[in-house]
């Protein structure tokens, strides 16, 4: 604001990054530094000239980068320069099997996420983990260190698979697996892209490039499945035809020779009751004659 003094930027920059942006450290001394103004320089350093900002944020790595967007001409008059380039820490990630211990992969990255050692899963890791920042009251600067017990961490995953299977078939193992797996942004890793500037946004490129991979390849999987079970239909369509002609067929069988055979016997009733009255003629006529 206008009549902002610069105690009142100080705390409002700060207030930015440590709770809106979530930038902060739970270092209480480590967020007053986040934002510092600079009324006695220092002979070298980022602190040499008198009147300037120091605007920093207390996290490691890309996920720690402040951008800011606006009216050009309020840019150009801050002046606001890049003094340290962001760089992710590099994590190796060894995964086991947590009943054997036999070794399943490994995998080294930069960019959070572990691709390819288990089949079908994804690994999103904090490569932040156990990196603390700390406020040097002796040179002015904030520094990002490991901690002391951080050289190894162990962490056990319960792995589910949680695909739908399919019963295509009259016959044992003939079934079709169906899995999509998680699509919004922060599965296909693109939560933290930003394109406030032309720096941000080259660097989303690579993240939404492997971004729309994804999405394809699952799409062509999706589709490959989806004509499977259009073709098993049409199977099934023609079997169930089939199978309705030859039922059919069966009952007009059926009822032929029912009816051949109720024939006959009504043929062979009507001929015996025919013979009954005959044969009860005979002594009506032997009593005529007597008398």
């Amino acid at each position: 604001e206008a009549d902002d003094t610069v105690s009142d930027f100080e705390y409002k920059m700060t207030d930015a990054i440590v709770n809106k942006l979530g930038l902060g450290s739970d270092d209480a001394l480590v967020n007053s530094h986040l934002v510092d103004y600079i009324s006695t320089p220092t002979t070298d350093g980022a602190r040499t000239v008198k009147g300037t900002f120091i605007i920093q944020t207390a996290l490691a790595g890309e996920q720690g980068e402040i951008a800011f967007s606006g009216d050009q001409r309020l840019l150009n008059a801050l002046s606001l320069a890049e003094i340290q380039k962001s760089e992710n820490n590099t994590t190796l990630v060894t995964i086991k099997d947590a009943h054997t211990g036999n070794l399943i992969g490994t995998d080294e990255t930069g960019n959070d996420r572990v691709n390819g050692v288990i089949n079908g899963i994804e690994l999103v890791i904090d490569s932040r983990a156990n990196v603390s920042a700390e406020w040097d009251s002796t040179n002015n600067t904030l520094k990002f260190k490991e901690n002391a017990n951080a050289s190894t961490k162990k962490y056990y995953l319960h792995v589910v698979d949680n695909s739908t299977d399919l019963q295509i078939g009259p016959n044992k193992g003939q079934s079709l697996s169906v899995s999509i797996p998680q699509l919004d942004v922060k599965g296909l890793g693109i939560e933290n892209v930003y394109l406030v500037s032309q720096s941000l946004a080259q660097k989303a490129i690579p993240d939404i490039d492997n971004a729309l991979s994804q999405v394809v390849t699952i799409r062509a999987t999706i589709g490959a499945q989806i004509n499977r079970l259009e073709h098993t239909i049409n199977n099934l369509t023609v079997a169930k035809e089939n199978m309705t002609a030859s039922e059919s067929r069966i009952r007009d069988l059926d009822v032929a020779e029912e009816m051949a055979t109720f024939t006959r016997f009504q043929i062979l009733g009507q001929s015996g009751m025919a013979m009954l009255a005959q044969a009860n003629q005979i002594p009506q006529m032997a009593l005529q004659l007597l008398k």
